[in-house]
């Protein structure tokens, strides 16, 4: 029950996320449409977009603000307004708790046409529209009170107009006496007068009205002043003024000085009941509003009944969650009795019922509530959730589609299906096909991944499968976000527990309330226990606590019996413990008292038999296990009982980075005593698993005691490579050269550590030199048969290309693969996917492949892009020749110099005015790179460049003179030739690049309007720990079409444009891997034909930190803070200006998140950036580069019909947040051949850009694994790449 319930909400919840979503998408096009329109004049289209939103959202304050500006601009009312739309007033009920103003009635205490202004008037434009509307109304409605009423309200929100509409409001108090409404507010508006002569009059006449208000007469005592109110009421205007600005800090002020003069002041305390009603702090929204009732405000009765009834909700909802029902219900209860129109108390009361068993109740609540709000969320899930659970699968399905249809679109269809989905997997597994449900489930969960029961079901399956941890890391989260959840809790505690990791099985089952666990939780849990027990019991035995242990066991044999996993724990331990026969005897017993063959018994048995030294009777059952169809589980568990296999299983397992497996694998081996081949098999895990501290002194220790060992010493070699430490692995390969001087395995190591410094000459020639003592080099003395591994060549151990650490693969394989049994050779197919940057030996030859052992072919076909690799080998059998090794880097080397041919298609574009800011761009890049002998490249390269601004429209008035001379024109009168807005050409760029220095030289593409020489000079050198470049250069600003490649004017027919950045800048960096700091200062000159040259400075600085590096990926966080100054604005697009951007203050500070990382053949870089930034731009002349035209533009503006236009173009100075977004990916999918991509998205508060690569690179000689990070290809114009 209690699963079929949680599906059914995460089907729900899941529902109105996609609605919710759709609606915002909706209400932003709307807006767009109506905003376009108007700014186009065509008041019609406006007004049917704002109404279409009003249908949707009746409070939307900016439709309601757009229909205002088109009522007054036409002089009448567009209809509909809000009291005409369907659902108006259950829409307007529900938002009282985030009402803009005090509520309020209006004299007839219904919902008329002018209340649709009052949204309207939290703003200067909102309110004028709202006045203007009204005036329209009361002129079109003279005898109707409703809308004077309205009127009066709206005048009095302002000081200008208040005793006017107080005046409106005696009139209407002296025609309708007995209204509250009017009452409230007449008094509501004096409030806010001062204590001028000119206000006593006014509060005078209401005091003849209501003689009985002390608070008014008070005031009236209090000397008059001349222009100004006293402090006090100073203070509570100023409170209103900023209340109605929305700046509720300053209000919150204002009212707590006003109430510390006066402690009753209800209009104060009113004020401050609104300021936390917004906020959502009920219960002190309640308190304060409810105080200003009883001090006589009693037109914050309404509001006060709101704060009241959503603090009893969120008290309800708070005692909910804490598993307080009673008390949940009984607020529930009061509030919904205290406001029957909100629909969220009904529906918590209705949930609360569910949750007790009474689906009846719910249920009506439900329909009762879906009947008044027919898309309300939490409505639709509970009844959802009551139709699952009695079996109503139609009518489920009939609700979906009902709430489909009113939501417009099918965010219930991928819920739907995974029901079916999870239904489908139970078949599937019900006959053995566990592997098929797992697939069926995976889907289903991307379809609703926030179904509990699909996630329970999954790992369940992943258990059964031997993906124990996969199925731990599937529930992690998800019980992170709701620590009730019984079945997740139960499921998370099996697989746990299917990793031997009994105490935290134990610990996740007392997350489950004892009267929560049925009778299959309660023997689990007893299995986990005897398990602990078991496992302790061990242990002490081990510590010399025999004694103790042995008590401990009996005690959990007794707590064993009937629970046959249990036993077999129990069983097992007593073999441990130097008790075998009674271990024995109790796994006959089990395994007998079985039905069936069990497969999990009979492992355990034959595991006991071979620990027990029986092992003919062992060897029988592995060989019967090994011909069965086991699970993957079994087939680990099998393997673990291949003792001949132990430490290349382990290998295996620390390859897939199932550490812990591993690490349990080599436990048995531990036990029998020290072994050096053992430690090290140890050192490779703990390095493997990114804990570099432990493997370096597990390799130390077997170093002390084995000081000559080639094998240890290059291993430690290999290691302080990765780590970048060079003295250590100096000292570490100076021995190994003593103990074999010459051996190609050490020169492939000094290669190594040469390649890691960037002395590729130096590693090239010791690769030569492994591969030329191949013939003479000394053999390795075996260590003893297969617990002695030729450790430099397991794969996984270390990263030596590159200096990398080696990457665990990230992938783990569907199904375990089982190991032979001793004796037998090990198959190809049968090896587990390889990490990255790993050295493999490689045969020379395909007669070598078809000699060589079924290890050594498995490393042959690795080393031709395959993902069969090698693994840990013995050096037993050291018939291969480890100076394929040597080989193998050479080739990597070789690849890395091998020329290159790249092509790439670059798409990108920017926001910004149509024909003039806009730019979209598209270019195709064709380039080569060749090595010289001399250690640099040469490259080169073609780019095809397509640049379109858009249409400009010459018939806005507004936008033409904006261009070009047209200012200059009669483009009054007739609208000027339009400028050709797209342009096209080709590039070209050759360049240098070595270790030292940076060249190139091109031009922008030919075939444009205006074409320029372009290049740049980089110089680089160290400083210590820094690293420094020096760069000159002349670039070109792609900023726009005119700053590109130049416009020719309709108006002049000249041409102008073509800006060209002239400078130098200077870089220093200094870090590692793990932090660093940087900084940039660059100084230019900018000019272009025609363009009024301009000078920048720009500085930037920054600094990062690595969060993580697991070896097979990273990740940094770093800020940043840049600053620009040009001297002159010459961003516009008229005659002299240069489209670019150039402001006069650009300061930005901002966290840039990168990570990056390498699975074999890819590469990968993604991250994202958020800053904020504040942007001032001067004010420019039209025509900065010509005074003449300055002057005759200024001149034509006395000119009749030019008074709107002015002088300059305007400045600006903006502030705002900006955000960013981007990603690289390199895929080598042959060995010369590969594909890759880049993405980047910016957007701030008026500009956005994008971009996006897809290339090919192909290298003549082969390709090196793509870098980490990936390294796109980049056209030459743009910079050295």
């Amino acid at each position: 029950m209690r699963t079929m319930k949680a599906l059914s909400l995460a089907i729900a919840l899941a529902f109105g996320s996609a609605v919710m979503a759709a609606d915002e998408v909706a209400v932003r096009q709307l807006v767009d449409q109506a905003q376009y329109w108007e700014k186009k004049g065509d008041d019609e289209r406006a007004a049917q977009a704002w109404q279409k939103l009003l249908r949707a959202d009746p409070l939307n304050a900016t439709a309601q603000a757009g229909m205002a500006r088109l009522n007054a601009r036409r002089g009448g009312v567009l209809q509909p307004l809000v009291d005409d739309v369907p659902g108006a007033r259950d829409r307007a009920a529900s938002a009282a708790p985030r009402a803009a103003t005090p509520p309020s009635r209006s004299p007839e205490g219904t919902a008329t046409r002018p209340q649709a202004y009052a949204g309207l008037t939290g703003s200067t434009e909102g309110w004028a529209a709202a006045r203007a509307s009204l005036e329209v109304l009361a002129r079109q409605n003279p005898d109707d009170a409703a809308v004077r009423f309205e009127l009066a309200k709206v005048l009095t929100y302002r000081e200008g107009t208040r005793p006017e509409g107080l005046r409106m409001l005696q009139a209407l108090a002296q025609a309708k006496p007995d209204d509250a409404a009017i009452r409230d507010a007449w008094r509501q508006a004096l409030t806010w007068l001062g204590n001028r002569a000119s206000d006593r009059a006014l509060i005078e006449a209401y005091l003849a009205k209501h003689p009985g208000d002390q608070s008014l007469r008070e005031r009236l005592r209090a000397p008059a002043t001349g222009g100004r109110g006293s402090a006090t009421s100073l203070s509570r205007l100023a409170g209103f003024a900023a209340l109605d600005r929305g700046d509720h800090e300053k209000a919150e002020a204002a009212f707590r000085a006003t109430l510390q003069s006066r402690s009753n002041d209800a209009e104060a305390l009113g004020g401050l009941g609104v300021i936390f009603l917004r906020r959502e702090d009920f219960p002190e929204a309640a308190r304060l509003l409810d105080r200003a009732v009883a001090a006589g405000g009693g037109q914050w009765r309404d509001a006060a009944r709101s704060a009241r009834y959503w603090r009893d909700v969120e008290a309800a909802r708070a005692a909910r969650l804490a598993g307080r029902r009673d008390e949940a219900a009984r607020l529930a209860q009061a509030a919904a009795r205290a406001d029957a129109s909100e629909p969220e108390a009904a529906v918590l009361l209705a949930d609360i019922q569910a949750e007790r068993g009474q689906a009846a109740l719910a249920e009506r609540a439900y329909r009762a509530v879906l009947a008044r709000h027919p898309t309300h969320e939490g409505a639709f899930r509970g009844l959802l959730a009551i139709l699952a659970n009695t079996g109503r699968i139609a009518e489920m399905q009939t609700l979906v589609a009902e709430m489909q249809a009113k939501a417009g679109g099918d965010g219930a269809s991928g819920q739907a299906r995974a029901v079916l989905m999870l239904r489908e997997s139970e078949v599937l597994a019900a006959a053995g096909d566990d592997a098929g449900a797992a697939a069926l489930l995976e889907d289903a969960l991307v379809r609703d991944p926030g179904s509990q029961p699909i996630r329970v079901a999954l790992a369940r399956v992943y258990q059964r499968l031997g993906r124990a941890q996969a199925a731990v890391g599937l529930l992690g989260s998800a019980l992170d976000a709701d620590a009730q959840w019984d079945d997740g809790w139960f499921a998370k505690a099996q697989a746990l527990a299917a990793q031997k990791r009994w105490l935290e099985a134990l610990f996740a089952m007392e997350n489950i309330p004892f009267g929560e666990r049925d009778d299959a939780m309660a023997a689990e849990q007893n299995r986990f226990w005897v398990n602990a027990r078991a496992e302790r019991a061990v242990a002490l035995a081990g510590d010399g606590q025999a004694g103790e242990g042995l008590t401990l066991l009996m005690e959990a044999e007794r707590r064993a019996e009937g629970n046959p996993g249990a036993m077999a724990a129990v069983a097992s331990a007593w073999v441990d413990l130097g008790q075998p026969a009674r271990g024995i005897a109790m796994a006959r017993r089990l395994v007998s008292a079985s039905p069936t063959p069990d497969i999990g018994l009979q492992t355990t048995y034959a595991g006991l038999l071979l620990r027990a030294g029986e092992t003919d009777e062992a060897a029988l059952i592995l060989e019967h296990l090994s011909g069965q169809s086991l699970s993957d589980g079994q087939i680990n568990d099998l393997n673990a009982l291949i003792r001949a296999y132990t430490l290349r299983q382990a290998d295996l397992l620390r390859e897939e980075g199932r550490y812990a497996e591993a690490f349990d694998v080599l436990r048995p081996v531990m036990q029998q005593g020290p072994d050096t081949a053992l430690t090290m098999a140890l050192a490779r895990l703990y390095l493997s698993a990114g804990d570099g501290e432990e493997a370096q002194a597990l390799a130390e220790s077997v170093l002390k005691a084995e000081p000559r060992s080639l094998e240890h010493r290059l291993f430690a070699a290999g290691m302080s490579i990765s780590a970048r430490d060079w003295p250590a692995a100096e000292r570490h390969l100076a021995v190994a050269s003593q103990i074999s001087p010459g051996h190609p395995r050490v020169l492939t190591m000094q290669g190594r550590l040469a390649k890691a410094r960037g002395d590729r000459a130096g590693a090239t020639a010791l690769f030569e030199q492994a591969l030329a003592a191949e013939g003479t080099r000394a053999g390795i003395t075996p260590g003893g048969g297969l617990m002695s591994l030729r450790l430099v060549e397991s794969e996984g151990s270390v990263g030596w290309p590159g200096g990398g650490r080696a990457a665990p693969s990230p992938s783990i394989p569907a199904r375990p693969r089982l190991l032979p049994m001793p004796g037998q050779a090990a198959p190809v197919r049968t090896l587990p996917p390889s990490s990255r940057g790993l050295s493999l030996p490689r045969a020379t030859s395909d007669a070598t492949r078809r000699s060589a052992s079924p290890l050594r072919r498995a490393a042959h076909v690795a080393s031709r892009e395959t993902r069969l690799p090698s693994l840990p080998r013995s050096t037993a059998s050291a018939s291969s020749d480890p100076a394929t090794e040597a080989e193998r880097e050479l080739a990597q080397l070789e690849a890395e110099r091998s020329p290159k041919l790249e092509a790439g298609i670059d798409i990108g574009g920017r926001s910004g005015e149509t024909g003039l800011g806009q730019l979209d761009h598209t270019a195709l890049t064709v380039q080569g790179h060749w090595p010289t002998t001399w250690g640099g490249t040469l490259s080169a390269s073609l780019t095809a460049v397509d640049i379109d601004a858009g249409p400009f429209d010459t018939r806005d008035i507004f936008a033409s003179p904006r261009f070009g001379t047209n200012a200059l024109g009669a483009f009054l009168a007739a609208p000027p030739p339009a400028p050709v807005t797209a342009d096209s050409g080709l590039a070209a760029a050759f360049a240098y690049r070595d270790e030292t220095l940076a060249f190139d030289a091109g031009v922008t593409p030919v075939g444009f309007v205006l074409g320029r020489a372009v290049g740049g000079l980089s110089l680089f050198s160290n400083a210590g720990d820094w690293r420094l470049q020096g760069t000159v250069e002349r670039r070109a600003v792609t900023d726009s079409l005119l700053s590109w490649g130049g416009i020719r004017d309709p108006q002049s027919l000249r041409r102008w444009g073509a800006v060209t950045r002239n400078g130098a800048r200077f870089s220093a960096a200094s870090g590692d891997e793990q932090a660093g700091v940087y900084g940039a200062l660059g100084m230019y000159q900018l000019e272009g034909r025609l363009v009024a040259r301009n000078n920048a400075t720009e500085l930037g600085v920054g600094a990062y930190m690595r969060l993580w590096d697991d070896g097979a990926s990273s990740a940094t966080l770093g800020v940043h803070f840049e600053t620009q100054a040009y001297e002159k604005n010459l961003s516009q697009f008229t005659f002299g200006h240069g489209g670019y951007f150039s402001p006069q203050r650009f300061v930005s500070l901002s966290f840039p998140f990168t990570a990056s990382g390498q699975r074999g053949d890819l590469s990968y870089q993604w991250g994202a950036e958020v800053g904020v930034r504040n942007i001032r731009q001067d004010s420019a002349p039209y025509f900065p580069n010509d005074p003449a035209l300055q002057f005759e533009w200024e001149r034509r503006l006395s000119t009749p019909g030019l008074g709107a236009f002015s002088a300059r173009h305007p400045g600006s100075n903006e502030r705002g947040v900006g955000y960013g977004m981007h990603g690289a990916f390199e895929y080598r999918v042959m060995s010369d051949l590969s594909v890759g991509g880049r993405f980047f998205w910016d957007d701030s508060r008026d500009f956005s850009r994008y971009g996006g690569l897809l290339y090919l690179r192909y290298g003549l000689q082969g390709l090196p694994l793509p870098a980490a990070p990936p390294k796109p290809l980049q056209p030459i114009e743009k910079g050295v790449p």
